[in-house]
């Protein structure tokens, strides 16, 4: 099942066009079959009324022979009619017998008789005739196959029967028993005959016009012979050798209307065979038509209407996921399934579109964004770095000043000294030097002067150091500020 769905959608339905023709190829199989069939049935049936024909042309010649014992050539003759017309009858035991039972020289002309009426009887049963279902073609094969012989068959018995009698001065009770046996089967035999062909006659006026006054002919023919020889055998038992002339006349009516009936009978199968083939050939160019119109339809729909259309969608999809939203929909305006699919495609190529415009839009506000996160960073950093610089040069002026401080009170504190010592020596040249009072006097005042002004830079360079402390406390307070202003910026 997996590798079912696997196929692509072209492969399934050619699948599917495979699973549709074999039901239809099957379905003209089984059409073509049937009237095939049907056309083989009146092909055998056809072949058994020629068949029956050249039988029937051989009884006669076995009849018209004045019962004499009839020679190989009618033998002959029943073998080819078997190798022409037996095939698939299974007659050709039968037509074996028939054949030794006219060359056989002590055979007589009633065993000859009896197999030629064996087999017909079996090649009208094997050749479909008893089948036929058709009331014409049927009841003009009973005419011809069966009613005929038989008649002629009973006519040839009664004539025996009658030609036995030549000669007698009186029949017995048993002879005249047997002669009124067999002239009573004869008429009931052309009654049927008659009947059947009445039966052929109203299903088919063309019969009535080939046979009509054959049977006519016949029946009245068969009459006048029944009457001959009653008078023959019953009254005039001189005539009763000529019995095989009293029936001539109705055998010769039984033939040409048994000729007639075969030829008749095989002009109903060929037509009916014809029929069969001008039906069939109508029913394939039908089936054939409809099946080209749906297979046209089916290739037109399926193929121009489904697979085309998808063959344009996956373009279409591998377009959109290529990025080209420029491709169109050009299947957009159909109602089915695929017009669904067109305008879900459609929608998701719009939805596409708004998405991409509005990540435009958001890359250019996010890189608006990013060179002003960039711009702030920058200036955020000029000014650590200005701070900074700032504070290192605040620094190194604090410590030179320091420095500078803390000379300033070692040179005071060296000055206080140097002051102390000149007093001292001051004091103790005063002693010595009485003569320099004046001299003394101001050198003393300019040394207290000294001294006042080292104690008042003194005061001030311990200022100095006191402020140049509190600078670098604010120095580094303001460093720690500039680190957080970054922090808070990051």
């Amino acid at each position: 099942m997996k590798k079912l769905h696997d196929l692509r959608a072209r492969t399934k339905l050619f699948i599917a066009y495979g699973l549709f023709v074999l039901p239809v190829a099957f379905l003209f199989y089984v059409i073509l079959d049937k009237s095939f069939g049907d056309i083989d049935f009146a092909a055998k049936e056809l072949r058994g009324t020629h068949y029956v024909a050249t039988l029937r042309q051989v009884q006669d010649a076995v009849l018209r022979a004045d019962f004499a014992l009839p020679g190989p050539q009618l033998a002959d003759r029943v073998a080819a009619a078997e190798q022409e017309f037996g095939r698939d009858m299974a007659t050709k035991e039968l037509a074996t017998a028939a054949r030794a039972a006219l060359k056989a020289s002590s055979a007589s002309t009633s065993e000859a008789r009896t197999a030629l009426r064996s087999l017909i009887g079996k090649v009208t049963d094997a050749s479909n005739l008893t089948l036929d279902p058709d009331l014409d073609s049927y009841y003009v094969m009973d005419v011809a196959t069966g009613k005929i012989p038989d008649a002629v068959d009973r006519l040839y018995g009664i004539a025996a029967v009658t030609a036995g009698f030549a000669g007698k001065t009186a029949l017995t009770a048993d002879e005249q028993a047997e002669f009124l046996v067999q002239a009573g089967s004869i008429e009931p035999v052309f009654d049927g005959l008659g009947a059947s062909l009445d039966n052929a006659f109203q299903a088919n006026d063309r019969v009535r016009n080939a046979l009509g006054d054959s049977l006519k002919a016949a029946q009245v023919a068969a009459k006048a012979s029944l009457a001959a020889l009653r008078t023959a055998a019953i009254d005039d038992r001189l005539g009763a050798a000529r019995a095989s002339s009293l029936i001539a006349p109705t055998l010769a009516s039984l033939s040409s209307l048994g000729a007639q009936a075969a030829t008749e009978l095989a002009r109903l199968l060929d037509a009916r065979i014809a029929g069969f083939r001008n039906a069939l050939i109508v029913d394939l160019a039908i089936a054939l038509a409809l099946f080209a119109a749906s297979i046209g339809f089916v290739l037109v729909a399926v193929q121009g209407g489904i697979i085309a259309p998808l063959g344009r969608i996956t373009a279409l999809m591998h377009g959109l996921s290529n990025g080209d939203l420029g491709i169109d929909i050009p299947v957009s305006g159909r109602r089915d399934e695929i017009g669904d699919i067109a305008k879900a495609i459609d929608i998701f190529k719009q939805n596409m579109i708004r998405a991409e415009r509005l990540a435009t839009e958001q890359g250019a506000e996010h890189e608006q964004k990013s060179r002003r996160q960039t711009a702030i960073e920058q200036h955020i950093a000029n000014f650590e770095t200005s701070v900074r610089l700032s504070l290192d040069t605040l620094a190194s002026a604090a410590t030179e000043m320091r420095a500078t401080s803390q000379g300033m009170s070692a040179t005071a504190e060296q000055t206080s000294a140097q002051a102390t010592t000149v007093a001292a020596a001051a004091e103790q040249s005063s002693v010595n030097v009485k003569t320099v009072a004046a001299s003394t006097d101001e050198l003393s005042s300019s040394v207290g002067e000294i001294g006042r002004q080292v104690t008042e830079s003194s005061k001030i360079a311990g200022q100095a150091v006191d402020q140049a402390g509190r600078t670098n406390t604010t120095v580094q307070g303001l460093s720690a500020a500039a680190q957080k202003i970054g922090d808070v910026v990051k």
